[in-house]
């Protein structure tokens, strides 16, 4: 009955070896020691060679093993699917083995082997065919899956903007309502001027006291009444210049601050969420425990 082996292949260290009684001749035992200095170093190709050299010779299905190993290890630095194939079928084959004389190994951990070589092979495949594909023809592309989606906008974005908006706003209307007032309020203080000439007017001419002669007095009520209209409609349109439009534009101005000091504050608390986040890479390699 064979004896049981322990390997170990990781991409460093195999700090196993087969006793030589299990390899017979003596020289088996020496190319099996050069295949493993050479899977240590990476030298995936030579270690092959000197494992198929040592299993032609002992024919010990344990050796199936390390060759399914290095096999692995030459595709994940020539990236050739024909030697995952190679790896997988090796490995199955000791499985059989294993099936035929279950003292040779832990069938399970073949098992889990053989699923993880077809895993990555099936990718490998999938990209593979995919790059021989090539891109899709525009007339092959369904339109539903070739849509623009809609990402939402930045946290605070929406806030800032309407901020921004109502800020703009509210000025156009301060600065408007301001220009119309003093435009109303000079207009307005011209119409009082006019109207206290008037009065001077009127008691020179003796309107007040009866004395006065002809139509002057007539004409100027009459100039009176239309400074006293147009000094009232002055006032009215100055204060709904400032009181209404200075009023709103205000009110937009404040608004708008509050918004954009909302969307900032928001947008800050987005960075800040997003800086705790840490991606951890992970190192792969091949790292595999067998007990046979």
């Amino acid at each position: 009955m064979p004896r049981l082996l322990s390997i170990v292949v990781s991409a460093c260290v195999l700090a196993t070896s087969l006793p030589a009684a299990a390899l017979e001749p003596a020289d088996v035992d020496q190319l099996y020691e050069e295949g493993k200095q050479e899977f240590a170093l990476s030298n995936f190709g030579k270690a092959i060679e000197k494992w198929e050299a040592a299993f032609k010779q002992s024919g010990n299905p344990l050796l199936l093993y390390n060759l399914s190993q290095a096999y692995r290890g030459r595709f994940g630095t020539q990236r050739k699917l024909e030697d995952l194939r190679k790896a997988k079928l090796l490995a199955e084959r000791l499985r059989a083995a294993i099936a035929d004389d279950p003292s040779l190994g832990d069938a399970e951990e073949i098992d889990n082997l053989i699923a993880d070589i077809s895993s990555t092979l099936e990718q490998e495949e999938a990209k593979q065919q995919a790059e021989e594909t090539g891109p899709v023809e525009p007339d092959e592309v369904d339109p539903t899956e070739t849509e623009p989606v809609d990402e939402p906008p930045p946290p605070g974005q929406t806030l800032r903007r309407a901020g921004i908006g109502l800020i703009a706003t509210g000025g156009v209307l301060t600065v408007t309502g301001v220009a119309l007032g003093a435009v109303f309020g000079t207009r307005g203080k011209s119409e009082r001027e006019n109207l206290n000439t008037l009065y001077t007017m009127e008691e020179e001419l003796g309107c007040l006291d009866g004395t006065a002669m002809g139509d002057d007095c007539f004409f100027v009520e009459q100039d009176i009444e239309t400074a006293r209209e147009n000094g009232k409609r002055a006032n009215l349109y100055m204060g709904v210049s400032l009181g209404v439009l200075g009023a709103v534009g205000i009110a937009s101005l404040v608004t708008g601050v509050v918004l954009f000091k909302k969307g900032k504050r928001a947008a800050a608390e987005s960075e800040e969420t997003f800086a705790r986040v840490r991606v951890v890479p992970s190192l792969g390699g091949l790292s595999l425990t067998g007990r046979f």
